[in-house]
């Protein structure tokens, strides 16, 4: 490696451990924003649903919530389905069944049961810091990839192209996978992201 690229790295290292300290020392932790009072309602109403998404910019996501739907009538679950396309959906919903268009995963995830997605790798890390069972359904770019790592990781199941109750079923019923989970929680909440990449950036340089 040449001394430019070396030195363009630990400068890039700098600039991440200076970046972490600035924000840690920015005070008060960000507000959450609060569910919408529809979405609490269905969440009061009865047991923690399964939430599905297959991401915020998914706008041919019918097939993929018509498999949900149909999931969750087979096996007795409650349904949230995560869209702002909502011509996507039926046009009437089955009463154990909700659409919502957003929602703060920080303040959702903790009150669902398992979360089927397309493996996007946010979502996939906010599952894992909420302790969820994961359905994944890699849809393209990075999102394969990241599906084979966190189920290697024993925190989900890749769901098949069509029948998917039978996935959804050993996924939430999996003692092997809830440990698993509650251990990948206590390893991300726990994990200083930012020191290990400004350390990895570092070893690039040396």
């Amino acid at each position: 490696m040449g001394e430019r690229a070396r030195a363009g790295r630990l400068r890039l290292a700098r600039l991440v451990r200076a970046a972490a300290s600035r924000l840690a020392g920015a005070g008060a932790p960000l507000r959450l924003a609060a569910l919408p009072e529809p979405l609490e309602q269905f969440l009061a109403a009865g047991p923690a649903p399964v939430g599905f998404t297959p991401g915020s910019a998914m706008a041919q996501g019918r097939g993929f919530f018509e498999r949900a739907l149909a999931a969750c009538a087979a096996l007795g679950l409650r349904a949230l389905l995560l869209t702002p396309f909502a011509d996507q959906l039926p046009a009437s919903l089955p009463p154990w069944a909700c659409q919502v268009g957003y929602a703060p995963f920080e303040r959702l995830l903790p009150r669902l049961r398992a979360l089927v997605h397309h493996g996007g790798i946010g979502t996939s890390v906010e599952a894992a810091v909420a302790g969820l069972p994961q359905g994944f359904v890699p849809l393209a770019h990075d999102q394969f990839d990241n599906a084979e790592r966190w189920i290697a990781r024993g925190v989900g199941l890749r769901l098949p192209r069509r029948d998917w109750a039978g996935t959804l079923a050993r996924l939430l019923s999996d003692a092997s996978i809830a440990a698993s989970c509650r251990r990948v929680a206590a390893q991300v909440v726990d994990a200083d992201g930012v020191t290990a990449a400004a350390e990895m950036i570092e070893a690039l340089g040396r």
